[in-house]
């Protein structure tokens, strides 16, 4: 077929899935064929597959129902895509740099929707969306079919501060973290990143530094905010009071909020129970939580986090208290939760194994600092940090210096002047 098209030497080549019923060796020799075939045309490539485009195209479009939702050069659409519908497709592709799960899209695409095409399913949607479609406008370089410019900030954090006395727990740390992801904020204990999650959402007040909800600052601590912005507790059983049922619990936030009628409160959290996959029956709602197992309590709570429909959850080692059972099953819940609800999530923990399950950015902290932070694939393939460096070679068991006998993380504590001279700073680790 290939050869059939081009026997005419024709100037402008159409390929239509050229190798989406090819075997993965000869998806290669077809693609080098044409890299020397199509030099000098006019091509134009129409593919599901992102590594025909990365390989075949310097620039690409982006089709939903039947409109471009964003046209840029491939590198950039593909690696820091602008629309969510781009960075969806890119996130539901499978690469072998990264090991995050799949995520597929909420949804299904509805031809015959007004407004956006792409409303029902997205992560940022706002009342103009259903209203009418966006032009494809400039945007950064590109061109992006969004009321909203594309993909923007649903919380950030900028120079935050704290001391708790003499110890500067955290240091001018910045995030921030998009409408739809799940940035992972790692480190090892006693780094900052609990004080930093209680500062964002209102427990501590920073001494300095500023909070953004989609780039308005955060001034006083007000209802909305905490409709928006919830957080998962590390210890399930001391988040929770022993004094109220399931029920109670999981309704207490709508109670607070004033939201709706009793009855009204009791279905919405009945439905977000069933939603984490617990019981909704009677028996089981009316159990205190010293009758719950660890997985049933870490669910209960992320049911709690979850009732007021937040634009970001933010979880605090929430499965640290679990055993690897349990802890795959609440993993998958929150990916399968983030899916559905458009959530963007903030994951805090000291494993870079499961942050690399989980997140599609990883921001390292280190003695209050952020010092790394970029795509989850390309800290882990080529990380830039000793610290960064350290924690995957723990993880993975490996190092150079492991062959002739000394710790992975010594060697990396020996090259942090921070750290030199700290007592137990190595048993930390």
């Amino acid at each position: 077929l290939l050869a059939m098209a081009l026997a005419g030497d024709p100037e402008v080549v159409i390929l239509d899935e050229p190798i989406s019923s090819l075997d993965a060796s000869s998806r290669i020799e077809v693609l080098s064929f044409l890299e020397d075939a199509l030099a000098g045309r006019a091509v134009l490539v129409v593919t599901h597959d992102l590594s025909t485009a990365a390989r075949l195209c310097r620039k690409t479009a982006t089709l939903y129902a039947g409109r471009i939702v964003e046209l840029g050069p491939t590198e950039k659409v593909l690696s820091e895509p602008r629309h969510p519908y781009t960075r969806a497709l890119v996130r539901s592709y499978p690469e072998m740099i990264t090991g995050k799960d799949l995520q597929g899209i909420k949804g299904q695409m509805n031809r015959r929707t007004t407004g956006c095409p792409f409303h029902p399913r997205c992560t940022q949607q706002i009342p103009l969306c259903r209203e009418q479609p966006p032009p494809l406008t400039a945007h950064n370089g590109r061109l992006v079919a969004c009321h909203r410019g594309g993909i923007i900030p649903a919380l950030a954090v900028e120079k935050i501060s704290k001391r708790f006395g003499p110890l500067k727990a955290v240091d001018k740390a910045s995030l921030t973290v998009q409408h739809g992801e799940t940035l992972a904020l790692i480190g090892q204990s006693g780094s900052g990143k609990t004080t930093l999650a209680r500062i964002i959402i209102g427990i501590l007040k920073p001494d300095s530094g500023e909070v953004y909800l989609e780039m308005e600052r955060v001034g006083k601590l007000e209802k909305d905010f905490h409709r928006a912005v919830q957080m998962v507790f590390q210890n399930p059983g001391e988040a929770l009071s022993h004094r109220l049922t399931v029920l109670e619990s999981v309704m207490e936030p709508l109670d607070i909020q004033g939201i709706g009628t009793r009855e009204e409160r009791v279905l919405r959290a009945k439905m977000v129970i069933g939603e984490v996959e617990l019981p909704v029956a009677d028996d089981f709602l009316s159990e205190y939580p010293h009758h719950l197992s660890g997985g049933e309590l870490q669910r209960v709570n992320i049911a709690r986090a979850l009732v007021l429909d937040p634009k970001v959850l933010i979880a605090d080692e929430p499965t640290s208290f679990l055993d690897p059972g349990l802890q795959a099953k609440v993993l998958k819940l929150l990916l399968n939760l983030q899916e559905r609800r458009g959530l963007a999530m903030i994951f805090i923990t000291h494993d870079i194994a499961v942050a690399r399950k989980v997140s599609d950015r990883i921001a390292v902290m280190l003695e209050g600092r952020i010092v790394e932070e970029g795509p989850a694939s390309h800290v882990i393939a080529h990380p830039s940090h000793s610290y960064t460096k350290g924690l995957i070679e723990a993880a993975s068991g490996t190092s150079a210096g492991s062959e002739q006998g000394q710790p992975v993380l010594g060697e990396v504590l020996n090259e942090l002047p921070e750290l030199r001279g700290r007592n137990n700073r190595r048993g930390c680790l």
